[in-house]
This record gives C-alpha cells, sequence and structure tokens, in this order.
C-alpha cells in the first residue's frame, strides 16, 4: 500500500489536511465455482488483484471568533476508485445483478436496460445488447451500468456559539453511486403479488389506455417477465441530508457551583431532519417507494447535561 499526504495551518485559522492512497490486494479471495464432481459448487480461492486508490481531505476552520461570539466550520470528502485489475485463470464472477470482471469494479452492476413502457399496449420494454427497443427479455442482454460506490461522499459540520448559547448542524452528502433494490420484484410487481403483499405507490401509476405514458406497465395476476432484473430497480443514491441540528443552552451559574455542579446545560435536538435528492422526492427514507432497508424517522430529543 502507498499512500502519502499533506498537513497545512493558514493563518492559524484554517487546517487542512489532504491524503491521497494507492491499495493493491494481491491473491483476493472469493467463492469459485467448481465442478460438482468434488463433491460442492464452490470452494474458497485466490482468483485475482484490486485496487482501491483514492483522496481524503477534511478542512477545519475557526471563521470568527469573539469573546461573545464565535463560528467554526469542519468540513470532510472522500473519493475512491475501486478497479479489478486481474482475474487469475479466466475466473469471472456474476451473481445475476453484479458482475466481478477485470477493467470495472469489483461490484459492477450488471442489468438488462429498462426501456420504460409502451405507451399504445402497456408492455415493458427493454434495450437488447446492441441498444435497440424490443418487448423480450434476455439475460443475454445484460450490460455492466454503474457501481454502488458513489463519486464522493462526505459532511459538513458548523457550530456557532453566542454567549450561552450553542447551535450546531451536520449535513452530509454523497454524490453518485447505484443501488439495486431487491425488494421491488415483489412490492412493484404489475399485479402479480398485489394480493399476497404490500405493493409500492409506484404502482398507482400503471398503464391504463392505448396512448396513456405510465411508470409502470399494465396490471396482470399472471407471470409477467416485467418484473425480472433490470435497470427498471436501479436508483440513484446522491442525497443530501441535514443529519443532526443541536442547540444548547448553558445554564452553569454561581448558584449551581454551589451546589456542586461544574457545569451545566440545556440542549434540545433532532436527528435525520430532511434528506434531499436529485429526483425531487424530498421524503427521508425510500420505505414508501421500495420497502427496502429500515425507514429513518426524524428523532427530537430534549436533555440536561451535568457536570459534578
Amino acid at each position: 500500500m502507498f499512500n502519502t499526504g499533506i498537513d497545512a495551518r493558514i493563518y492559524k485559522k484554517i487546517n487542512v489536511a489532504v491524503e491521497y492512497y494507492n491499495n493493491i490486494t494481491k491473491d483476493l479471495i472469493n467463492n469459485a465455482l467448481v465442478s460438482m464432481t468434488v463433491g460442492q459448487r464452490a470452494v474458497y480461492r485466490n482468483v485475482g488483484k484490486l485496487k482501491n486508490e483514492g483522496v481524503e481531505v477534511s478542512i477545519n476552520s475557526v471563521n470568527i471568533e469573539k469573546e461573545d461570539f464565535s463560528w467554526s466550520t469542519s468540513f470532510n470528502l472522500s473519493h475512491n476508485v475501486n478497479k479489478v485489475l486481474e482475474l487469475y485463470d479466466g475466473f469471472e464472477r456474476s451473481s445475476g445483478t453484479t458482475i466481478m470482471t477485470e477493467g470495472y469494479d469489483s461490484r459492477s452492476h450488471y442489468l438488462v436496460r429498462w426501456a420504460g413502457v409502451d405507451p399504445a399496449t402497456g408492455d415493458p420494454m427493454w434495450y437488447d445488447i446492441n441498444g435497440n427497443v424490443t418487448k423480450t427479455y434476455s439475460a443475454n442482454d445484460r450490460v455492466i451500468i454503474g457501481s454502488p460506490n458513489p463519486d464522493f461522499y462526505g459532511g459538513i459540520t458548523n457550530r456557532i456559539k453566542y454567549k450561552k448559547f450553542d447551535l450546531s448542524f451536520l449535513v452530509l452528502y454523497r454524490k453518485g453511486g447505484l443501488s439495486f433494490n431487491r425488494l421491488a420484484r415483489n412490492n412493484e410487481s404489475d399485479g402479480l403479488n398485489i394480493l399476497s403483499g404490500n405493493q409500492s405507490v409506484n404502482i398507482l401509476d400503471h398503464w391504463q389506455y392505448p396512448g396513456y405514458l405510465a411508470l409502470t406497465p399494465r396490471l396482470s395476476n399472471l407471470t409477467t417477465s416485467s418484473t425480472l432484473n433490470s435497470t427498471r430497480y436501479l436508483m440513484g443514491t446522491s442525497n443530501i441530508r441535514l443529519q443532526n441540528v443541536s442547540l444548547a443552552y448553558d445554564l452553569t451559574s454561581n448558584w449551581t457551583k454551589a451546589i456542586g455542579l461544574k457545569t451545566t446545560s440545556a440542549y434540545i435536538q433532532g436527528d435525520n431532519l430532511y434528506m434531499w435528492v436529485p429526483n425531487g422526492n424530498s421524503d427521508r427514507n425510500t420505505y414508501k417507494n421500495s420497502f427496502e432497508g429500515m425507514p429513518q424517522e426524524t428523532v427530537i430529543s430534549l436533555g440536561l447535561n451535568v457536570a459534578f
């Protein structure tokens, strides 16, 4: 592994740290398929060489510092590129929705491209390997479509103090990256599972008559190819999240010190307050749309900090 960095302080107000790393992992261990004649389907063995290369940046600044007022900021950013450099003995691993192959991210999405709904018939459509629209689904038309890894991610914290008030807020951000919604095949089943399980709100926008522009194909309780693995269920993960806001008030006084309390403060804070995503859906989580993962609800709390 190779890494190098620099730390700098500017005008005694700004601290900057930048680190570059390049880590090459040799003899990567993975589950490799073998002939069933050996008594099992797969064995762990050394399959290849993997590179992780990236940059991490951290900036801390004191923007204003006065007797009764101060403002400081902490910022961090991370960028990582994952790439398979070599696979031994022709090893290539596909798990249905992802693939490990030379020259790409080790968890690259490997899917048939979704082309939408035919407004004339309500039939599902895909793109074939050559980019032509087709109504016939084939796993042979799968192509590599991005990876789960974001282009960059990080956070920024601001802290503002005025007399006895102390306000801080944390914003997290993430740009790029794709996530395959594995549960959507059941809860966006285009009518197939409508009587056996909860369904996404997305199926409300289903095809109804010729010329209707819909998000979802026509509903059917029969077997449908529209729910097979495709980029239909691939979601972008870019977001900006207001993760935490905290407001505290210092209650320390001669009276509190007289009863043996060194410091006393009361606070109110909120977590997971708001999330913005590029498609305009500002809902706090994707649970309503995809039933994927646990819902992240807003939490408001009050507290008292006492030090003896």
